[in-house]
């Protein structure tokens, strides 16, 4: 997973990559925001087949 923002001009920065404490061997799906932007949500797929969700 990746974050960019956005510039005051409308443009995107240069996405930067999260780490691994988000990137992982295990597979990460699609991230989501709380309606008030405060938090982001994502799921890791593992490999005993459970997703595990988690929010920062």
């Amino acid at each position: 997973m990746s974050i960019s923002f956005r510039a005051k001009d409308g443009s995107w920065a240069v996405p930067q990559h999260l780490g691994h404490e988000f990137n992982t061997v295990e597979g990460e799906g699609p991230i989501s925001f709380s309606p008030d932007g405060k938090d982001l949500f994502f799921s890791r797929y593992q490999a005993t087949g459970r997703a595990v969700y988690g929010s920062m």
